[in-house]
């Protein structure tokens, strides 16, 4: 019979850390992926389960051991059992379905064979060798894992770069160790300590790159807990391409070039890229923009109807398809259709029809006659009509440029209208936005210091 054999050099590993659920000697290594204690004891009964032998090979205090899985019957239930050296018998506390609805996968199981190998060669630079044999054997100072020859385990050892990233040369290893390569295939996988964690086969989508993580949370499995995760992870290494490093410019064009066709780093939340993006001016993304396009203008797919305007102006244009990547462009101050065109290409201003013209010029008075330094802090009000969101909100203050526009449907009664272009002058006057809780105290002061005005003015 053939045997896969994964060993590492290791002159002692104690049996009782292959036999207890929870027991592991690497619960506190940083450097280690296996620290819960169960994918040793959970994945040779999933071997069991698939037909296949799954022999420890080792020595301990104990002296040397061959530590093979069987299945015995107590009672109509299957019982796992540890035979140790072809003759003592020992019972466990599992049945051949532990873990079965867990640990369902080739994969798993080669991978636990290959953990205690794995971790040695990461930890501790000792090599590591997988090899197919037709013989279990001893070998001192080395601890062996002997799986059946299944051409599902053998598959994985042809196929060892889609599953483990070890011996694949990086793209870039960053300052805190995560690293990206060139994808291996035209599913987006992902990487933790060297061993495949997720691999996102919904989204159907090509990768740019591949993705190892050096601190990421897993569940029980070896698997990504919450995947909402990698794409926070992967928006974080993005923000550290910096200006000066050409490794980081390289990096930022590939992925500028890859704007306008379907890739898995689209499907990334453009939620994260203010959470990450900081230092703008010193981005890869910037210097690689104006090292492909110069100033010629990103602009996003549903602003392209604007590129009239843009042309009147001369600019060039570059669409950019990528909801994701064309708020990382804003981000980093890369010429965008937003900074170009200012709100046109926000909100849908218009003349207000005459009825509304009259509410319009009636509450300035009215505003101005209370706050009278609206004109002054104020330089433009403006009308919009709402357009998909926008339909939740009365008015917006541009406090960059100290605008106050006003949605169509404050015109509902002059408390609104009024209303509204206080609490815009609020914003713009005190720098506060919604979020600010400070904000909160500045619009009480406002509203006494007119309550005050009124009972004076009495």
């Amino acid at each position: 019979m053939s045997y896969i054999r994964i060993s590492n050099k290791a002159d002692k590993v104690n049996r009782l850390y292959l036999e207890k659920l929870g027991l592991s000697t690497k619960r506190d290594n940083e450097e280690t992926i296996g620290q819960f204690g169960s994918g040793s004891k959970f994945a040779p009964i999933a071997a069991l389960r698939n037909g296949w032998e799954w022999i420890n090979v080792g020595e301990d205090d104990l002296g040397e051991y061959k530590m093979q899985y069987v299945v015995k019957e107590e009672c109509g239930i299957d019982c796992i059992y540890y035979l140790y050296n072809d003759e003592l018998m020992k019972p466990s506390s599992f049945t051949v379905d532990a873990g079965v609805l867990s640990w369902d996968s080739e994969f798993q199981i080669f991978r636990e064979a290959f953990s205690n190998a794995l971790d040695e060669f990461t930890s501790l630079g000792n090599e590591y060798c997988i090899s197919v044999v037709d013989e279990v054997k001893f070998e001192p100072g080395v601890f062996a894992v002997y799986l059946t020859a299944a051409d599902e385990l053998l598959q994985i050892i042809s196929d060892f770069d889609k599953y483990f990233c070890i011996e694949r040369t990086p793209v870039k290893i960053f300052s805190n160790k995560n690293k990206v390569f060139i994808p291996h295939d035209n599913e987006a996988n992902f990487f933790y300590k060297g061993v495949l964690v997720h691999t996102d086969k919904d989204s159907n989508k090509v990768p740019i790159f591949d993705y190892e993580f050096y601190n990421i949370t897993l569940n029980e499995e070896r698997r990504v807990r919450n995947t909402y995760d990698i794409g926070a992870k992967v928006t974080a290494m993005f923000a550290d391409l910096v200006s000066s490093d050409d490794s980081d410019i390289s990096i930022a064009k590939i992925l500028i070039q890859k704007a306008n066709v379907d890739r898995w780093e689209w499907t990334i939340s453009a939620f994260h890229i203010d959470s990450y993006f900081y230092q703008t001016e010193f981005s890869a993304f910037r210097t690689a923009w104006f090292e492909l396009y110069g100033d010629s203008v990103a602009v996003s797919s549903e602003l392209m109807k604007f590129k009239a305007q843009f042309a009147m102006r001369d600019h060039k244009v570059i669409e950019i398809k990528s909801e994701f990547l064309y708020k990382l462009l804003e981000k980093v101050g890369v010429p965008c259709a937003s900074s170009v065109l200012g709100d046109d290409v926000n909100y849908d201003f218009v003349e207000p029809e005459s009825y509304m013209k009259r509410m319009f010029d009636d509450a300035i008075a009215i505003v101005n006659l209370y706050t009278k330094d609206y004109s002054d802090i104020v330089n433009e009000t403006k009308v919009f009509i709402p357009q998909g969101e926008q339909d939740s909100i009365y008015g917006v203050a541009n406090t960059k440029e100290q605008n106050v526009y006003i949605s169509t449907r404050a015109f509902c009664n002059m408390t609104t209208l009024v209303g509204t272009l206080i609490h815009e002058y609020d914003h713009i006057n005190s720098g506060f936005d919604d979020s600010d809780t400070q904000f909160r105290n500045v619009a009480d002061k406002h509203i006494g210091d007119l309550l005050m005005q009124i009972y004076g003015g009495k």
